[in-house]
């Protein structure tokens, strides 16, 4: 009946909008979602013919068939369930990588790379087409397009497909073939929320630790003095994914220096032939050990060399079974002896890591805390990152120890930290409301 189906369609909506929110932005997506996922519905299926609709039992009660969606059951599906909620929940949001797009690049899409890894498994890079043309260039070549790239960890044994990154890029075609494309990544757009999480906390964070983040952003959004010399911003950021992250700390902080060091030669191949990534002179990557090369840059600084201090280290490495490598993290760890032996810049730093949700985060704050003995200790916390609610793992030092985070409370810091965060957006221009997600969720760790 007519009401029948209308009460369909709305129970199909809302059952995607709650299978958005909780799948919105997943690094760690086991696999994509099946189109038979996303218009799970109980007892009913939709019936879909041109324009009518009806509703049906289902013979078996649980199972969900498409075909009678006709000969595209994912064009039609879209067309009609996923359009309209599409373009209500985006209505007045600028993000290009917004959640409410979602849907696009977790349909199937175009495998473009498929590279073996070192250690076992592949690295696939997949293209997904973006209903979005909004960032290219105006002098844009005919045939270039905006497109989706996911970066995705196939292991050898197993079927729990690791999704690395997604990035949102321009597709542009070379000269007199089509089928070679430059692609390059938008920088200024993050789109996996632990990604956005972990950038409006960095740069909030140095905020409050007084480094001249502000400077820097108002330099790079056309005004000007830049940071240069012991001023400029230097970033270690271990574990490349996609490079999204280095790419946007790059490009929102004029003048700044971000090194990146990743394990697989894999990564970085996919990272810069499939998902835009773009290196230059202030966004260098190196293939190697992330332990090892922080070990060399804390002996340069024990040589007398400050300049290879850095303000923040970023730590976003997995194995290959989704877990930060101990390394990086443990008491006896390589990092904590770099971060020990001066690896944060004497004026003050932070360190900060990604860990999936129930990691028991105390023997890792309890680490970074201890390597960072020798300087003025500030405040230890976590913040959680939308989405996939990732566990942000923050470490604050500071260049004296009459100026300290370590006394504040978390409302304060928590004030603090939204206060530098929404400076920093209003002033850049940012697509995405950093305040909402640079103290999120703000949980102080005191030794205990």
């Amino acid at each position: 009946t007519p009401g029948a189906a209308r009460a369909m369609r709305l129970w199909s909506r809302l059952m995607l909008a709650g299978t958005l929110a909780f799948h919105s932005l997943a690094p760690f997506r086991r696999r994509p979602l099946p189109v038979s996922a996303w218009v799970a519905c109980g007892r009913f299926r939709a019936v879909s013919a041109s324009r009518s609709c009806r509703a049906e039992e289902s013979n078996d009660g649980s199972r969900v068939s498409l075909a009678a969606l006709g000969p595209d059951p994912e064009a039609a599906f879209k067309k009609w369930i996923l359009g309209p909620l599409v373009a209500a929940a985006g209505q007045g949001s600028q993000d290009p990588g917004r959640a409410e797009l979602t849907w696009e690049y977790l349909m199937p899409g175009k495998v473009i790379m498929d590279l073996p890894l070192e250690g076992g498994g592949v690295l696939q890079v997949t293209s997904h087409s973006a209903s979005e043309q909004k960032g290219l260039p105006p002098n844009a070549p005919e045939g270039s397009v905006e497109e989706w790239r996911v970066l995705r960890f196939k292991p050898a044994v197993g079927a729990n497909d690791l999704l690395q990154s997604v990035t949102k890029v321009l597709a542009i075609p070379g000269e007199g073939s089509k089928e070679k494309l430059e692609v390059r990544s938008r920088d200024d757009v993050l789109v996996l929320a632990y990604t956005k999480s972990l950038a409006a906390t960095i740069l909030a964070a140095l905020m409050v630790l007084g480094a001249p983040v502000m400077r820097a952003v108002r330099a790079a959004a056309g005004g000007p003095d830049a940071p240069e010399g012991k001023d400029r911003l230097r970033f270690l950021c271990i574990g490349l994914g996609g490079g999204s992250v280095p790419s946007f700390l790059a490009r929102i902080l004029s003048g700044a220096h971000v090194d990146v060091v990743e394990l697989e030669p894999g990564v970085v191949r996919a990272a810069q032939e499939g998902m835009g990534f773009t290196p230059g002179p202030c966004l260098t990557v190196a293939t190697e050990d992330g332990v090892r090369f922080a070990a060399r840059a804390a002996e340069r600084v024990q040589s007398g060399d400050e300049d290879s201090g850095y303000d923040c280290v970023l730590v976003d490495a997995y194995d290959a079974d989704g877990n930060v490598p101990s390394e990086l993290w443990s008491r006896e760890g390589g990092l904590a002896a770099a971060l020990s032996g001066g690896l944060l810049r004497k004026r003050g730093g932070m360190v900060i890591a990604n860990f999936l949700p129930d990691i028991d985060l105390a023997p890792i704050m309890e680490a970074y805390r201890g390597s960072l003995s020798k300087q003025a200790v500030g405040a230890s916390f976590s913040v959680t990152a939308g989405g996939t609610q990732n566990q942000l793992v923050v470490q604050l030092c500071h260049g004296s120890r009459e100026a300290t985070t370590a006394t504040m409370s978390e409302e304060e810091l928590t004030r603090m930290m939204q206060e530098a965060a929404k400076e920093v957006t209003e002033v850049s221009g940012c697509n995405f409301d950093m305040a909402e997600l640079a103290a999120r969720k703000l949980s102080l760790y005191d030794g205990r």
